[in-house]
């Protein structure tokens, strides 16, 4: 019988009253370890239950060891109890019982709503098998989804694309919000999250999105966590949790049930008064580490701080006062301390003691199953002894939920207290420890068996400890897949570079070769994700992944790191040299006649001969892939290239187009472009064509058109974290603010986002940012700023050869020196230099074919003569260009050359 905490238990019964009444809502138990809040949770449940014949109970929990690299680990528990692939229980006794006949009852039904909701969840959150077993069959083929069922596991197992950008997390989150709120309209659904403060930051995300969504439904999620673990941070920084606690209880108000509040702010008063006892220089984050170390024991804590200073951890500074030193050891026990442990630990029998033993290598979690295959001994056995000597008279460890693999269930324990663990695997030596990690991983592959990407984190660690670096990388590159999928890309980082540190460590062997090759490749999707295309770390792994692509002699991952380094070429500025890749992306793929790579081999020439100048060299290039285009076949090479290939060609080619002098047509590609977009689900081709579009109307420098962009391509870009086109963005609303008149604003706002673009490490454009900004410093009168950028442009564009921009570049700097002429005084008649400049504009656009750039040209020289009084060459000069278009005439650009053209063939007005 639950005895205690009914002021706790009052709290959370009323939180559920009004998620039973239609309100969502969210609660959070706070407290320390051992302080009893998974047990409180187990009674709120089974009273829960009691009071309310349909509410639903599902429960996870996050790990210690791979919680943080294991993505979503709380919600994929959560997920296969509801839909019946789990046998994950609570606790012992009613709850277990009554909850799981209660979800057996509903089983149909949360499959049909899976498959309809959530059909990317299957093979990512939940195992597709688990879900076409004999249980789910029946029951599939009696509600007639089991064809559908199977359709989508087949799918899964047969390696059906997933989208490696970073909107596959948003997705996945939606499609399991979207299965929760539809699974909750028939009955309220109670959700308890254990553990938080060991949470990954993809289910931190899952957390709070959750958590905003299921205000109109009858959900309550209840998560539980130790403030103290939340409050020292992780990696340096912030502990993911801690932002969206905030904003949490800046949403619902006051959500918290402490625990330990006066245990807490007891124990921290002891730290607090021994620290200040001492002079000392010590930061907030020492005094909390140390608290969450020694949970505030007196003796643990008087014994660590000595401990600290005697072996160097702690100095004195030259005034005295003790400081951090250059490195802690939180792991190494004081002398007492360890006593104070040996003397519980000595109770125990030999048999006792050997069992936790073991249990401390697996980790401060632990399973039943484990320790005693390990040990050769009958799970029952060992069961009791868990349950009967080490939790009840011992008081060592705490019985957490069981979860079941296939047919089997497996008992979870874990520590009362850390130091419990550190202490009893401190014992063993190190070749012990080598030994018994290796075991434990062989166990845990027999238990999971076609689960083990689910615990690939955990086999990875074990085997990676037992100097078995061969598994070890296998389970990483594993783990660092199942991240990617679950969009979780610093985790896979993490993973891929651990694999490739453990990898050179192995023979030269064909194998590793290919190993190599694979984890070189797949760091290509989380980098991108975490920083940028332009990140050096790209050029490393492909460059290497091109080494060993030539050692393999296959074409398909060669096209595929040939394809990477030219776009990473292509966006530190190195065009020619994109160009020659992009020309042997061409060669492999016409060697192998796929379409797939034949289009991406187009989008590349295309984009490298565009910037390089070659306008009609492009405009083949896209056109030649358009050809190849086919929608139901190559939608899918957005999750492999990053955008959808037709929407790309499209968007480039609209600008392409314009520059060719077919203003209309270009309309046309960027109509399409858009229009395909909307039917793509990849946010990151849709925030990539609003992005092109935005700078097409620009070009044709039409504001309303612009701005009817800005808002929602704004507001995806940030969403999704898109950096580059939210740095574009920016600029491109400083250009519409400055063509509204407020110049100066204007330019402020454009700097802002030339700068932002530059931080990405993206050199691709940045003539263009530029020959606008100083378009605009024209416009405002400022010659001498125009002219300093225009500088800085000719001195990039003979750094990078993006050409493309050079005839611009002439022709405003053939105008910034008219501007200084009037501005000095100069007469009209000396201009010689402005013409000269005007002169090698028309040439510069007439080798490129850009009728657009060789019309403005020749209008800038239009006006020059006309003011020199040579009004007839002027004329005929503008007469013959203009002559030449056969569409686009109601664009500013052919307006403004007609009004000139009229002016030029008028009579001479005299003042």
């Amino acid at each position: 019988m639950f005895v205690g905490r009914e002021r706790e238990l009052t709290q959370l019964q009323s939180f559920l009253g009004r998620t039973v009444g239609g309100r969502g809502q969210v609660a959070f138990v706070v407290g320390e370890a051992g302080i009893g809040k998974s047990a409180l949770l187990q009674e709120f449940a089974r009273r829960a239950q009691a009071d309310y014949a349909t509410l639903v109970v599902a429960a996870g929990n996050c790990n210690a060891y791979s919680g943080t690299g294991d993505p979503y680990l709380p919600f994929r528990e959560v997920l296969e109890q509801l839909v019946g692939a789990s046998g994950a229980r609570l606790a012992q006794g009613g709850i277990a019982t009554e909850n799981s006949r209660r979800l057996q009852l509903l089983l149909a039904r949360s499959l049909q709503v899976l498959v309809e909701t959530g059909p990317d969840l299957i093979d990512v959150f939940i195992p597709g098998a688990a879900l076409t077993g004999k249980i789910a069959q029946a029951v599939l083929k009696k509600t007639g989804m089991l064809e559908k069922m199977e359709e989508v596991a087949s799918q899964k197992r047969q390696g059906a694309h997933f989208d490696p950008s970073p909107a596959a997390q948003l997705r996945l989150v939606e499609q399991y919000t979207n299965f929760l709120l539809q699974f909750a309209r028939e009955q309220p659904l109670l959700l308890i999250l254990d553990d938080l403060h060991w949470v990954d930051s993809a289910s931190t995300s899952l957390l709070f999105h959750l958590s905003r969504r299921i205000e109109s439904a009858p959900i309550l999620m209840i998560g539980a966590y130790r403030p103290d673990e939340v409050a020292i941070g992780r990696d340096d920084g912030r502990h993911p949790l801690e932002k969206v606690l905030t904003e949490l209880k800046r949403y619902y108000g006051e959500i918290e049930i402490n625990l330990t509040q006066a245990a807490a702010t007891e124990g921290k008063e002891l730290v607090n008064a021994l620290l200040g006892a001492m002079p000392n220089r010590l930061s907030d984050s020492f005094r909390q580490a140390l608290y969450t170390h020694t949970e505030g024991h007196p003796l643990f804590t008087v014994e660590l701080l000595h401990d600290m200073q005697e072996r160097g951890d702690l100095v004195r500074d030259e005034q005295g006062r003790w400081i951090e030193g250059p490195t802690l050891n939180w792991q190494t026990l004081p002398a007492r301390v360890e006593g104070v442990i040996e003397e519980r630990i000595r109770r125990l029998t030999d048999e006792l003691r050997q069992l936790l033993t073991i249990a401390s290598v697996e980790g401060p979690e632990f399973t039943v199953q484990v320790v005693a295959r390990v040990e050769n001994l009958h799970e029952r056995r060992v069961l009791q002894a868990m349950s009967r000597e080490l939790e009840k008279r011992h008081r060592l460890v705490l019985e957490q939920k069981e979860i079941q693999i296939g047919r089997q269930y497996l008992s979870r324990y874990r520590f009362v207290h850390g130091l419990f663990q550190v202490y009893l695997y401190s014992e063993l030596g190190a070749g012990e420890r080598r030994l018994l990690h290796g075991e434990i991983a062989r166990v845990l592959e027999e238990l999971y068996q076609d689960r083990l990407d689910g615990i690939a984190v955990q086999l990875a660690r074990h085997y990676d400890e037992a100097g078995e670096e061969e598994k070890a990388v296998e389970y990483l590159l594993m783990a660092g897949n199942h991240a990617v999928r679950l969009s979780a890309y610093h985790e896979a980082v993490t993973f891929y570079n651990r694999a490739l540190e453990l990898l050179r460590e192995l023979p030269d062997t064909p194998n590793r070769t290919r190993t190599e090759l694979d984890l070189q490749i797949a760091l290509y999707s989380p980098l991108v994700a975490t920083k940028g295309y332009g990140t050096p770390e790209i050029a490393a792994a492909y460059t290497r992944a091109r080494e060993l692509c030539q050692q393999i002699g296959e074409a398909a991952p060669l096209f595929r790191v040939i394809y990477g380094l030219c776009g990473f070429n292509l966006t530190h500025g190195e065009h020619e040299i994109a160009f020659e890749l992009a020309r042997q992306c061409l060669d492999l793929a016409e060697r192998t006649q796929d379409s797939g790579m034949l289009l991406e081999a187009y989008r590349m020439l295309n984009a490298s001969s565009y910037l390089l100048g070659n306008l009609t060299f492009a405009r083949d290039y896209a056109e030649r892939g358009l050809t190849l285009y086919n929608p139901a076949q190559h939608h899918q090479s957005a999750f492999l290239y990053g955008q959808e290939p037709g929407v790309a060609l499209y968007s480039w080619l609209s600008n392409q187009l314009w520059h060719l002098g077919y203003s209309d047509q270009a309309l046309r590609a960027g109509l399409k472009a858009r229009s395909m977009a909307s039917e793509v689900d990849h946010p990151y081709t849709s925030a990539y064509a609003m992005h092109y579009a935005a700078w097409f109307h620009l070009l044709r420098r039409e504001v309303a058109a612009v701005e009817e962009i800005l808002d929602p391509a704004t507001t995806l870009s940030a969403k999704e974290g898109f950096l580059m086109l939210s740095a574009a963005i920016t600029w491109v609303e400083g250009w519409v603010i400055a063509l509204q008149g407020r110049q100066d604003e204007g330019i402020v706002q454009m700097r802002e986002g030339i700068s932002a673009w530059q931080g990405t490490g993206a050199i691709i454009w940045q003539p263009r940012l530029l020959v606008t900004l100083a378009e605009v410093y024209l416009s405002a009168g400022q010659a001498r700023e125009a002219t300093a950028v225009l500088t800085e442009t000719e001195t990039l564009i003979e750094k990078t050869k993006e050409r493309l921009w050079q005839a611009e570049v002439y022709r405003l700097m053939g105008e910034a020196i008219r501007l200084r002429d009037r501005d000095e005084g100069r007469s009209v008649a000396e201009s010689v230099d402005a013409e000269e400049y005007f002169r090698r504009a028309i040439e510069c656009a007439q080798q490129q074919q850009g009728k657009m750039y060789e019309l403005k040209a020749i209008m800038s020289l239009s006006r020059l003569w006309r003011d020199q009084g040579k009004r007839a060459e002027a004329h005929d000069l503008l007469a013959g260009v203009y002559g030449w278009f056969t569409e686009g005439f109601d664009t500013p650009d052919l307006i403004e050359a007609k009004t000139l053209l009229e002016s030029l063939s008028g009579p001479v007005e005299f003042s």
